[in-house]
């Protein structure tokens, strides 16, 4: 333990925002709870943000699944929007100079301005299931 005054003045606690009066000159937090709330804290939202994102596109691979069930492979983007697709939520993303392709998981789909076209769910070896 440090028993040296700092030399630093208006050193703060990240989390409760006391003075720190003594310990390393980095020293960020007064004491082990407020470290450890301070990392909690940080951790729950990160987690909250993961688990929001995994929930977007949990949902839209939902809704391309349903689309292909129904052998729909094309479709309105403010349709599949009103169904609660999201389409800002993807898990790949591959331009080429004639469309863009985006994946959700193993289902492909190419986005023109208003439509979702070749909704496709491709096989584990990278190719696709063509009905």
């Amino acid at each position: 333990m440090y028993k040296h005054k700092r030399n630093k003045i208006g050193s703060r606690c990240l989390e409760c925002g006391d003075r720190i009066e003594y310990g390393r000159i980095d020293k960020k937090f007064c004491c082990d709870q407020c470290k450890n709330k301070y990392n909690y804290k940080r951790h729950q939202s990160e987690k909250a943000i993961r688990t929001r994102v995994f929930s977007y596109l949990g949902r839209n691979y939902s809704i391309l699944s349903k689309l292909l069930a129904m052998e729909v492979h094309s479709i309105d983007i403010s349709d599949v929007i009103q169904m609660g697709f999201n389409p800002d939520f993807i898990t790949s993303f591959r331009k080429s100079s004639k469309h863009d392709e985006y994946r959700c998981f193993d289902i492909r789909y190419l986005r023109m301005p208003t439509r979702l076209v070749s909704i496709e769910k491709t096989i584990t070896d990278g190719s696709f299931i063509h009905k």
